[in-house]
């Protein structure tokens, strides 16, 4: 058995997402405040209940819907009716049953007996207990008035939420997909003993708290391995050995004890204690396994060479952090398999972002590794099947690179879809979006291409801000000062840089278009000339056509199979002067309204009598043209040496045959750019482009967080 699904329904960012659970690790990701901590701590509020429920928990586009409810006249005594007036926050859980196995603990959530079910689901939902008595109470401490207080505000003091909701429990009964499942209430004792039964949910948090201070808010090691001892090992079958080696020092050290109290006893006994009738005074050691390791017990580094011991203080974070985890993960895992009396059918374990203090092997060692070490606890007993759920929440690309492909789940920010009519400002929500629906309907062939990418380039892509896709290396080490430079308001998004190549760019149009990112894609013209095997020639030439995949594919909608009019239509587009023509509209890709391409366009050269064009087909070609002057009086290096006689012709062929060439040293280039004080410009349509994803992310602010720098 596990739990297969869970939705909720406003709690939070999370408005109304459903969110798929692999049997073995599900991986959250997402940009920073996309609701990745709030799908954890919802099960803390529903399942767990160790925390109560504040009035924040709900959306914030409902806060003025409660608002409205206490600014209402309350007519009807329909309990029911009124309810229906007040929002609710919903969490359904949906598991995966085996019919022949676990159907008796699952009973009570069966909406109907005798019938067979593969799953089986139960929506737990906070509500108003009774809306008469709450809208009482909130007129009776804030009676109308030109200063009352909202019913919100009301709620959100003490512990008012939690007197007048509660949480209600129903049966589900899936029908088709595009219906709403089917709700029967439930006793609330009844169902959640049931609930008990079948799910034990544990966390391991971000704000693990592990130093060198002894201290309440710090878990040094040795208190971790004390505590695991406490609760697990010390109920095993080795506890007897252990009770010998405890006595055996017991022993030892009451010999001890008697030799060097003697004296002191010596003196009290000098006192008149003990008397002819009285007992004897000794001291002997009274240790226990528990009390040994509590508080007598340290964590030791050893090198195995010199023997030379080095306290724990003296080991980083990072690997503190990692044996922290295992043995948590290892601790929960033991407490759920020792439950002796009706041990829940299924385990969910969340580990909030395991990459802290780690270096980037480490981190890909956790999660190639963690579920061995699970395994290990339970090798060779009857419960080696039994391994937990893991849900995983991360920023880091490296456990991205290692995990499978189908686990990850990306949390995506957006905008309410509950919003009133009286709220005056938008508010932010979040969507979750299951890759793993990505991997079935994408081919093959292009999904290894993006599985290889990822994992190659530990590839930040999903908790950017915006995806920026670059031709070459030039324009990756050039983008970052261009921004700066021309629109710096972007410096405050987190933007992920991507060196793709006019021929792959388009192979991530497809991700980046399912999860709903806003992409730049920066690119060339790379004009070839159809009648000369498609060689590669001056934009200016009269037939020359572009060449680039990405253009072509995501632009000009090119089909691998054309009709005779589509292909006339498609050859007429992809001509050089018809691409120069297109507008900032046109330029918008038709599949996605997030991305826009870009490409080199014909740039105004001056100094050769009548003003001229040149039309370059790349980044260099193009950052010539464009601080051409500067070129020619060796104020900027660009590998290339001008005449101070200027020749239009001559110029323009020998920019165009140097760049081409195999022996331009493209690398230097860049490097010369980033390091030389002169100031030089920024190729048009570069700008263009950034002043679109500017736009863009400002015409979307939820998509905007707070300043942590670039990839």
């Amino acid at each position: 058995m596990h739990l297969n699904r869970y939705s909720l329904r406003n709690f939070r960012r999370l408005e109304k997402v459903e969110i798929n659970l692999e049997e073995k690790e599900t991986i959250f990701v997402g940009a920073n405040n996309a609701g990745k901590t709030s799908a954890t701590a919802a099960f803390r509020l529903f399942v767990s209940r160790d925390r109560a429920f504040k009035i924040h928990d709900f959306s914030a586009s409902l806060i003025a819907e409660i608002n409205k409810f206490g600014e209402i006249g309350i007519a009807s005594t329909d309990v029911d009716e009124l309810n229906g007036k007040l929002p609710r926050i919903e969490l359904d859980l949906w598991f995966t049953v085996s019919p022949a196995v676990e159907y008796g603990r699952v009973a009570d959530f069966l909406p109907t007996l005798g019938k067979d079910y593969s799953e089986v689901g139960v929506r737990i939902c906070f509500s108003a207990i009774n809306p008469i008595e709450l809208h009482e109470a909130y007129l009776s401490v804030y009676p109308k008035g030109d200063h009352k207080k909202s019913l919100s505000y009301f709620l959100g003091q003490s512990d008012n939420l939690t007197k007048y909701f509660s949480l209600q429990y129903f049966s589900l009964e899936k029908g088709s997909p595009a219906e709403e499942p089917i709700s029967c209430s439930l006793d609330k004792n009844k169902a959640q003993k049931t609930l008990a039964l079948l799910l034990r949910v544990d966390y391991v948090e971000a704000q693990r708290n592990i130093d060198d201070k002894d201290s309440a808010q710090s878990n040094r090691l040795s208190s971790v391995f004390a505590d695991f001892y406490k609760h697990n090992l010390k109920q095993r079958e080795h506890d007897e050995a252990s009770a010998l080696v405890i006595d055996k020092s017991n022993d030892d050290l009451s010999a001890h004890y008697r030799t060097e109290f003697e004296p002191l006893v010596n003196v009290i006994s000098n006192l008149g204690f003990p008397a002819l009738n009285d007992r004897g005074l000794r001291v002997i050691s009274n240790l226990s396994p528990e009390k040994a390791l509590s508080g007598n017990t340290a964590i030791t580094y050893i090198d195995d060479e010199t023997k030379h011991e080095l306290p724990e203080a003296y080991n980083g974070l990072g690997f503190k952090n990692l044996i922290y985890l295992a043995i948590q993960i290892a601790h929960f895992q033991i407490q759920w398999l020792n439950t002796e009396l009706n041990r829940p059918l299924c385990q969910l374990i969340f580990i909030e972002e395991p990459e802290a203090h780690l270096h980037a092997q480490v981190q890909q060692t956790f999660i190639r590794k963690i579920r061995d070490v699970m395994k290990g606890q339970v090798f060779g007993t009857a419960l080696q099947d039994s391994i937990a759920q893991l849900v995983i929440t991360t920023h880091s690309s490296h456990i991205i690179a290692e995990a499978d492909f189908r686990s990850i789940r990306y949390f995506r920010r957006s905008l309410s879809k509950c919003q009133t009519s009286s709220s005056i400002t938008k508010s932010l929500a979040s969507d979750v979006v299951n890759i793993a629906a990505f991997q079935d309907e994408t081919e093959a062939e292009n999904l290894k291409f993006l599985k290889k990418y990822l994992a190659l380039t530990h590839c930040d892509l999903f908790f950017a801000d915006a995806a920026i896709l670059v031709e070459g290396t030039v324009e990756r080490l050039l983008m970052p000062k261009m921004i700066k430079e021309e629109v710096p308001e972007l410096e405050s998004a987190y933007l992920t840089i991507l060196e793709l190549g006019g021929a792959y760019a388009h192979k991530f149009a497809s991700l980046l278009r399912f999860i709903n990112l806003p992409t730049l894609v920066i690119t060339d013209l790379d004009s070839v000339d159809p009648n000369k095997n498609n060689s590669a020639c001056r934009a200016s030439e009269p037939n020359a056509v572009t060449s680039n995949a990405s253009i072509k594919s995501l632009l000009l909608n090119m089909k691998n199979k054309q009709t005779k009019n589509e292909k006339g239509i498609y050859d007429k587009k992809r001509k050089i002067d018809s691409l120069l023509k297109l507008t900032s509209k046109d330029k918008e890709c038709s599949s996605s309204p997030h991305c826009y391409v870009t490409f080199q366009q014909a740039v105004p050269v001056s100094g050769y009598g009548k003003e001229k064009t040149m039309i370059p087909r790349t980044f260099e070609e193009t950052f010539i043209y464009e601080n051409l002057a500067k070129i020619r009086e060796n104020k900027i290096d660009a590998f290339i040496t001008l005449e101070d006689t200027k020749n239009y012709e001559h110029d323009y062929t020998k920019i165009y045959e140097s760049v081409k060439s195999d022996k331009y040293k493209k690398s230097e280039f860049a490097l010369n750019m980033i390091s030389t004080e002169e100031k030089w410009a920024t190729p048009a349509y570069i700008i263009e482009g950034l002043k679109w994803l500017s736009n863009t992310l400002k015409l979307n602010p939820e998509t905007v967080s707070t300043p942590v720098g670039k990839s």
